[in-house]
Order: structure tokens, then C-alpha cells, then sequence
């Protein structure tokens, strides 16, 4: 409980001078939504503080402090996160999909970084999860 006293603190310290103040943060937030869930931006590989910021139009300055002082992480952490949902989606959902292309798929530009990031996120590899959950699905 401390810690979180301490960081939403220092993220209002960070941003005390807010870029924030003329911007309709939750039509943003829920645009930001849309854009990954529905569009599926996050498949781009390309896809940057700077370009994401531009599809909102907003400056990479207050997309960085939107999404750390209201999603709470940073935006590569947010970009991650969202890449490694849609890979346990597919590799449950593609048996057959070699691990890589569904890392490439989602975004990741190499096995190596969808490897780091999913151990990172999940605490397993892609391989670990795909036979844990596909024994899942087989007993029920």
C-alpha cells in the first residue's frame, strides 16, 4: 500500500506540469481501445510511441503521461501486454501455427523478443502455455 502512495506521487510529481489539461483523456482511452481490440494496431510492427500518438492525435509527450498516469504503465509495457494477449489467443486457437508466426503475427519482430516478453508477462513460454492450456481444453 505504501509503494502505491509513493509512485501515484511521483507520477503526479512527474506530471505536475500536465500536458493533459485541454484533453478529453477518456475519449482518448477508449479510441486507444479500439485501436487495439478492434483494429488490432498492436499487429504492426512498426508501431511506435510516435506513430500511436499521431492516430490519437496527440503529442508523444501527453500519450507517454496518459499512459502513465491513467492505464499505469508505460507505453512499450501496454504495447507488450497487448501483443502477448492476442498470442495465447492464437496459439490456443491455432494449433497448428508454429510459435513464430505467432509471435511475428502479433506484432513481435523476432522470436527472441516475443520469447522475452511473454516469459515476462505469463512467467511461461509461448510453448509452455500453448500445452498447458490445450491439456486444459482436452479434459473438459
Amino acid at each position: 500500500p505504501q509503494l502505491s502512495t509513493e509512485v501515484s506521487e511521483a507520477v503526479q510529481t512527474a506530471y505536475a506540469n500536465s500536458t493533459l489539461t485541454n484533453v478529453d483523456c477518456e475519449a482518448v482511452l477508449f479510441k486507444l481501445d479500439t485501436l487495439m481490440q478492434t483494429d488490432r494496431i498492436y499487429q504492426d510492427a512498426e508501431l511506435g510511441l510516435s506513430r500511436l500518438a499521431a492516430r490519437l492525435e496527440l503529442s508523444t509527450h501527453q500519450l507517454s503521461e496518459l499512459m502513465n498516469a491513467r492505464v499505469g504503465k508505460g507505453f512499450s509495457r501496454y504495447l507488450r501486454e497487448q501483443r502477448v494477449t492476442a498470442a495465447k489467443s492464437m496459439l490456443c486457437d491455432a494449433p497448428s501455427a508454429s510459435v513464430l508466426s505467432v509471435g511475428l503475427g502479433v506484432g513481435f519482430t523476432s522470436q527472441s523478443n516475443f520469447y522475452e516478453a511473454f516469459r515476462e508477462i505469463e512467467g511461461m513460454t509461448p510453448g509452455q502455455y500453448r500445452k498447458l492450456n490445450n491439456k486444459d481444453k482436452m479434459h473438459k
